[in-house]
């Protein structure tokens, strides 16, 4: 297989991924993840690491989605909310 076989099949495992995601996440996930991680942020005592693991925790709870989708949930909400502060 040469280079250009290779990134057209990652191309195509990168579509079904994203395909899969845009499934399984829906806009009221992210909604509730960025909610949490504006909660957490107020908890000043708290490192970042247990704030994220907090915000997984609370998402999951609420979503019912898989840990690995909730994780992805937190980091687009913890890079939305740092875009907005």
């Amino acid at each position: 297989m040469n280079i250009f076989g290779f990134f057209g099949k990652l191309g195509g495992i990168l579509g079904k991924v994203f395909w899969f995601v845009q499934k399984a996440v829906s806009e009221e996930h992210v909604k509730i993840a960025i909610e949490a991680v504006k909660e957490a942020a107020t908890h000043t005592d708290w490192s970042n690491d247990q704030k994220r693991e907090w915000v997984v925790k609370l998402v999951a709870a609420e979503t019912h989605l898989p840990e690995s989708l909730v994780r992805f949930v937190v980091e687009v909400a913890v890079q939305a909310f740092k875009k907005k502060v």
